[in-house]
């Protein structure tokens, strides 16, 4: 009886594997004797007539199913995608003054790609809320923590506004300035360290 669970693990094809069989025994089922004829074929149609009907229903059965199937994700995955979105500017207007500072280090450092550490509680809350995300495989241990290098996803990036990220408009007073040193992670105290140690080496 192994063939008749085998039966049942036809939908596991490959959809290209499928939609094959679907079009040689179509072509078997529809195309005239006489094309047939030429190919070879009439002598295997007349005696296997019934099976080739059977696989073409149960092939192009399967076709639709798998289209249908691709169609509804791609329909649920753009309307997730929306929905991501909408609630993306929510996201970024309710940071709080943590996951603010680590923001404002991308525009501090002047990069897109900067090292944070994975492990610590507001990155992980920002990557949670799909506002950072991973941007290289390969870390690196710290005092502070796992670094890797992350980058915030583009769709934020391009929502950021100074007041999302509590900066001030206009040219930042001094003590605007000495607001913004001091509120920084205090991650990047062991990652401008660190730096500065490879350097002095270096040298």
């Amino acid at each position: 009886m192994e063939w008749f669970s085998k039966l049942f693990e036809v939908d596991k094809l490959p959809f290209k594997v499928v939609f094959l069989t679907t079009v040689i025994s179509g072509l078997v089922a529809f195309s005239p004797l006489t094309w047939l004829s030429s190919l070879q074929l009439d002598g295997f149609k007349n005696e296997y007539g019934v099976f080739i009907g059977i696989t073409f229903l149960a092939s192009s059965g399967l076709t639709l199913t798998n289209i249908v199937i691709y169609v509804f994700r791609l329909i649920r995955g753009e309307y997730q995608k929306m929905q991501w979105k909408a609630g993306l500017t929510h996201k970024l207007e309710t940071l709080d003054h943590s996951e603010q500072a680590i923001l404002r280090e991308f525009y501090i450092q002047g990069k897109y790609t900067i090292e944070i550490p994975v492990n610590n509680p507001s990155v992980v809350g920002l990557m949670n809320k799909g506002i950072v995300v991973l941007a290289g495989k390969y870390g690196e241990h710290s005092l502070s923590g796992m670094l890797f290098p992350c980058a915030i996803i583009e769709d934020a990036r391009n929502r950021l506004t100074n007041k999302i990220l509590g900066l001030p408009d206009g040219t930042p007073s001094e003590e605007d300035m000495n607001r913004i040193k001091e509120s920084r992670p205090a991650f990047t105290r062991d990652i401008e360290r660190r730096d500065w140690l490879r350097d002095f080496r270096l040298h």
